[in-house]
């Protein structure tokens, strides 16, 4: 920043080239900046703007992002699949990762390349096959790794029918396909537990050098969804980990 008379003129250098949000976020400073004039004889001090006495507060900072939020329109089967996803018996933090899965929101390598974060093309293909670029339909769903892995999930289920769908359409079918009755808030716990041992999977393969294996994985399944279980209906039920690996469907039918 610089005077030039009483006005104060601010130019700007960058590291590296700015992406289109970055440059809309420049214009918006520029915008506020406008009005700017440096007085060298007041001394500093923060105002909050969205507040007309310039305090900052958590009740107008919460009323600020509210205000400011973009609201975007739920196509029925995302609506249908949030609705039952937040109605699952799992941990918090696994329904969490279970809504950014389902709206395409991780941070898969494609995502990563997207937001200019990976730019390397050697460092966008799958680290389960090496053969497509990894976003998350392939990631989860149609990677011959990850088809292995759910072909022994529904063989431990009983369950015989293929899954040759993808994303929120794979979750909901899922969920037809585990009869149980009366046990919606258990239906998607099995498929939690397989798309949530899938990422670990993946990123112990990046970040620890781990080899992928899928009886190491479905083992992984059987043991946090039998936690999951257990933390839910421990009091109520007796389910020892032994009968949850051999027919986990009459130990759920049994609460």
């Amino acid at each position: 920043m610089r005077r030039e008379g009483a006005a104060s003129v601010f130019r700007w250098r960058w590291n590296g080239l700015l992406d289109i949000s970055e440059q809309q976020q420049i214009l918006e400073l520029q915008g506020i900046l406008a009005g700017f004039i440096c007085s060298v004889s007041d001394p500093d001090r923060w105002w909050w703007l969205p507040d007309s006495n310039g305090l900052f507060s958590v009740k107008s900072c919460y009323s600020f992002l509210i205000s400011s939020r973009q609201v975007t329109m739920l196509e029925t089967t995302e609506a249908e699949a949030l609705s039952r996803l937040w109605k699952s018996d799992v941990p918090s933090k696994i329904n969490v990762f279970g809504w950014r899965l389902l709206l395409n929101r991780l941070p898969t390598r494609m995502a990563l390349h997207r937001r200019g974060i990976l730019s390397n093309p050697f460092e966008l293909s799958c680290v389960f096959c090496f053969w497509h670029r990894e976003d998350g339909a392939h990631l989860f769903f149609s990677c011959y790794f990850s088809k292995v892995v759910w072909r022994n999930v529904l063989k431990w289920l009983g369950l015989s029918s293929p899954l040759d769908v993808e994303g929120i359409d794979h979750f909901l079918l899922f969920g037809e396909f585990f009869k149980v009755k009366d046990k919606g808030h258990v239906r998607h716990l099995v498929w939690l537990a397989t798309t949530w041992n899938l990422w670990k999977m993946r990123n112990k393969v990046i970040f620890k050098g781990d080899i992928p294996d899928t009886a190491v994985l479905l083992d992984s399944i059987k043991l946090f969804s039998w936690i999951w279980f257990n933390g839910r209906y421990g009091r109520n039920v007796c389910c020892p980990f032994s009968s949850w690996c051999l027919d986990p469907i009459s130990c759920i039918q049994s609460t």
